[in-house]
């Protein structure tokens, strides 16, 4: 059978993004009845693994430009998931902590994703998982050098 968009599908990119759209809409559909959205959820996770951290570096982190991480962490500090203090070293600077009630469904939200993604990859081993995970992170290396260097 041919497909409508053979031509599309010969790139990768194109896959990848025809992939990750049902992908995306179950992620929101878990993450919602908890008050989160995809980039609340991101921010919340990896504040959680570094308490303390700088905006400036979970803005690099997730690839944000300032003023959008700025209205995630208010939307999150107004839910009663994080809070920001003072920063010890730059009294400038937001350390950014999460709450407990933050911390409840923060894991709450990734037990569900880490469900779901294992059914996305239930046919496949291990390995294959692993070995697919690693070339994901090889096409996004590749494709950022590959903008930097385009920039120049």
């Amino acid at each position: 059978m041919k497909h409508l968009d053979s031509r599309l599908r010969q790139l990768t990119g194109y896959r990848m993004r025809r992939a990750m759209l049902p992908v995306l809409a179950r992620v929101n559909d878990i993450l919602a009845p908890l008050g989160l959205r995809r980039p609340t959820f991101s921010a919340l996770i990896i504040i959680g693994e570094n308490p303390g951290m700088q905006q400036v570096k979970l803005a690099e982190l997730l690839a944000m430009e300032k003023p959008n991480l700025v209205q995630v962490i208010d939307d999150l500090e107004a839910a009663g998931f994080v809070e920001r203090r003072r920063c010890a070293e730059d009294r400038r600077a937001n350390a950014l902590f999460v709450t407990d009630l933050g911390e409840r469904i923060g894991e709450s939200g990734l037990a569900k994703i880490v469900e779901f993604e294992a059914q996305c990859m239930s046919e496949f081993s291990a390995q294959e998982i692993e070995t697919f995970q690693r070339m994901l992170d090889r096409v996004g290396q590749n494709a950022r050098q590959s903008v930097a260097e385009s920039k120049d």
